[in-house]
């Protein structure tokens, strides 16, 4: 394991009463006049209250809402009219980030190009702004697409394309064809791309109607989602992304990849995977224009340099990891900002691939289903006392990890414990008490030896530019103390693993989350045979996946999904195929050389909005 892992977990153990009390809030950059509400200091004795749109979000998924009420959140930025701005742009805004993320390097939509959070790359539709985690509604004021219409019976989605979009470098005005190549380019046999495999369960093709005109058509025998405004708009974690067809025809796959077709306020002068991105902010812009003149992000995957270029000044913001975030803004006289939707944090028992059949064809068994002693948490469903010998050792590591005391000393109380897959945490109306797996390692001895494997070797994946990263390793350190099992941890990048999740055959438990989303969203996809990049490790049977994923986009009302949900959970809960960790919820560290500053919701929790950042003079 090392010595690091050690470590953190004794000094948990040790160190409770030092970690009680909360450093005070830094005071607050002085705020810029407006008639929009810039954000405001909280109070140091208590965190800061949730805003009236907040509590109407969380009104509608109580994991939000214990989330808003534990977030000592010591700024608060929010949209608005009217929001004051320099007379002229100023100044170099720099962020940094752990890495770039899928499809950053490219602007070639089959090989992998998506939208992004810099102000480069944009979504077909843009929601409103509000303050996080209020997801106002696309506008056609602020999106490329300035009307739409969905037919009466959902299978076609009609879309008018503005005029006045330019791509970056000289390739024209945004059209029809350019919209409509962008999606299909995404869908083609073999395509890299990491997003179309969402969107493309209900979007079959999208054709030109004329030159200002799309029209996306379901697959047959399908609708399209009522998510759609969500999943195709700048709040879903990277979504399509659009480009010029015109540098695709002139220059080909390869180069139009390299050729910066954007579309947003900042346009690309250079951009690596491994060292980042410097943009320059465009003279004017459709939706809205950039405050300073440069914009550049530095990757710095280590924490410890993450948090030391933060405290010396050297960036203006950066997500940083709860256990450093509030030593670092102390230490600069910064603030902290929370951002995006959470994400519902566990280990996922990777090799659980369990579907037969998808699309009318045989799949099982996947590589990755190593049902034998050297992978105990692996169940075989054409045998019944293998499923339940696996259930008693996935059980028995979930019992091993005292998630309180996670979310209590490593995530400094920011990140609640995570329960549930679908969201149905403590609080929740529909949460159900065998959700809640106890903290019992001797239990979990006793449950391996009924199962046969009173100790074995066991990999944990954990990717090493997690936001939670700190905690799962300390939980690995739990189950290795409190069960005696002989634990490796593998720390490679998540790129570099993707392809074991792809084609299936991963086989050891792993760090990963879902978005918490809404009671509206029917869950399940991730853990399907569906196409796409994103998965978890696993496959469930078809005949949970009709009553679940598969009821749920057929659903026409919010009780149908809800009910559909439950099923979900009640199988995940009943075969523990994920062990209970912390939520993701992201926190920016922001200097007080930051005035304002007016990220949107997404469900990532991704620094968003560079154009809206004023820096001081």
């Amino acid at each position: 394991m090392g010595m690091a892992a050690a470590a953190l977990f004794f000094s948990m153990a040790c160190s409770a009463s030092e970690s009680e009390a909360p450093s005070a809030p830094a005071p607050a950059a002085p705020a810029v006049a407006s008639q929009a509400q810039a954000y405001q200091p909280a109070s140091p004795a208590q965190p800061a209250a949730a805003a009236p749109a907040a509590a109407a979000a969380a009104a509608e998924n109580p994991a939000i809402a214990a989330i808003a009420k534990t977030s000592p959140v010591t700024k608060q930025f929010v949209a608005g009219s009217g929001v004051s701005r320099p007379d002229s742009k100023y100044g170099t805004l720099v962020w940094a980030t752990k890495r770039m993320g899928e499809g950053a390097l490219g602007f070639s939509p089959f090989l992998g190009a998506v939208s992004d959070h810099y102000g480069v790359k944009e979504p077909l539709f843009w929601h409103r702004y509000g303050p996080v985690p209020e997801r106002p509604g696309v506008s056609d004021e602020l999106s490329i697409a300035n009307g739409w219409e969905l037919s009466s019976d959902g299978a076609t989605l009609t879309v008018d394309i503005r005029p006045d979009v330019d791509f970056h470098h000289g390739w024209g005005k945004v059209t029809a064809e350019d919209v409509a190549w962008s999606f299909n380019d995404s869908l083609r046999e073999g395509n890299l791309n990491p997003r179309s495999g969402f969107w493309g369960a209900y979007i079959g093709k999208v054709s030109v109607v004329d030159s200002d005109t799309v029209q996306f058509h379901a697959p047959e025998g399908k609708t399209i989602s009522p998510r759609w405004s969500v999943e195709l708009s700048n709040t879903w974690r990277g979504t399509q992304s659009i480009h010029s067809k015109k540098a695709f025809d002139e220059l080909g796959e390869e180069g139009s990849r390299d050729e910066f077709t954007g579309t947003g306020p900042f346009k690309t002068l250079e951009w690596t995977t491994d060292e980042g991105f410097v943009g320059e902010a465009l003279p004017t812009h459709y939706r809205e224009t950039a405050n300073v003149e440069r914009f550049k992000v530095v990757v710095i995957p280590e924490t410890a340099a993450l948090v030391a270029a933060f405290m010396t000044g050297e960036i203006h913001t950066s997500v940083i990891p709860n256990a450093h975030i509030k030593e670092a803004v102390k230490v600069a006289d910064g603030s902290m900002l929370r951002l995006g939707e959470p994400r519902a944090g566990f280990f996922f028992f990777g090799g659980n691939f369990w579907q037969k059949t998808h699309a009318g064809e045989t799949i099982f068994p996947r590589e990755g289903l190593k049902a034998d002693d050297d992978h105990p948490w692996i169940g075989d469903p054409d045998d019944p006392a293998r499923m339940e010998s696996a259930r008693k050792v996935r059980l028995a590591m979930a019992m091993s990890i005292d998630a309180q005391l996670l979310s209590d000393e490593v995530e400094a109380g920011l990140n609640p414990p995570s329960l549930t897959y679908t969201g149905m945490d403590k609080g929740h109306r529909l949460f159900k008490p065998e959700y809640d797996i106890p903290y019992d390692p001797q239990m979990g001895k006793a449950l391996l030896k009924e199962a046969g494997y009173p100790t074995f070797d066991v990999k944990f994946w954990i990717n090493p530019t997690d936001p939670i990263y700190e905690s799962a390793l300390a939980a690995t350190e739990m189950i290795r103390a409190g069960l005696g099992l002989n634990v490796e941890l593998e720390t490679t990048g998540y790129s570099a693993r993707r392809p074991s999740l792809i084609g299936r055959t991963i086989s050891v438990p792993f760090l990963h989350a879902r978005s918490i989303g809404d009671d509206t969203e029917p869950k399940g996809r991730l853990l399907s045979a569906e196409k796409g990049g994103a998965n978890r490790g696993m496959e469930i049977p078809n005949e949970i996946l009709d009553q679940t994923w598969y009821a749920g986009l057929a659903s026409s009302s919010v009780a149908e999904t809800e009910a559909a949900n439950i099923i979900l959970q009640d199988f995940l809960s009943k075969w523990t195929l994920q062990a209970p960790l912390t939520a993701r919820v992201s926190y920016a560290a922001v200097s007080p050389e930051v005035i304002q500053w007016r990220p949107y919701m997404d469900t990532f929790g991704s620094q968003s909005s560079p154009e809206s950042v004023i820096l001081k003079r």
